[in-house]
């Protein structure tokens, strides 16, 4: 087995754990200490591309923050709420009504 120890019982201050590692275990004694025990670092992307999204950041400059380079993969991230999806849908009736009422008092 040799001499390598889990992450978790290496010191931060050890030159073999990288900046990553490090990060890695303080997310981990944060969602735990939160006790959000299914949240993994990774939704955190998911997270920030369905947030920006709902901004509305225009789609390149959320390709390009987590670097993506086929755009056939940032939607992939993009989770809409359930409000944008209504929001969305109000819209279309603000949209559908004024055009009734355009076309009813021409």
């Amino acid at each position: 087995m040799g001499r390598h120890r889990p992450i978790g019982f290496r010191h931060h201050s050890d030159p073999n754990v990288s900046r990553d590692e490090r990060v890695t275990v303080a997310f981990g004694r944060l969602v735990h200490s939160l006790g959000l025990a299914d949240l993994r670092f990774h939704d955190l992307r998911h997270d920030a591309a369905s947030t920006l999204t709902m901004a509305g950041v225009p789609q390149r400059t959320i390709m390009a923050l987590p670097g993506h380079r086929d755009p056939r993969l940032t939607p992939r991230y993009q989770h809409l709420s359930p409000e944008h999806f209504r929001d969305a849908v109000r819209a279309v009736d603000r949209s559908a009504s004024e055009t009734i009422t355009q076309v009813a008092t021409a």
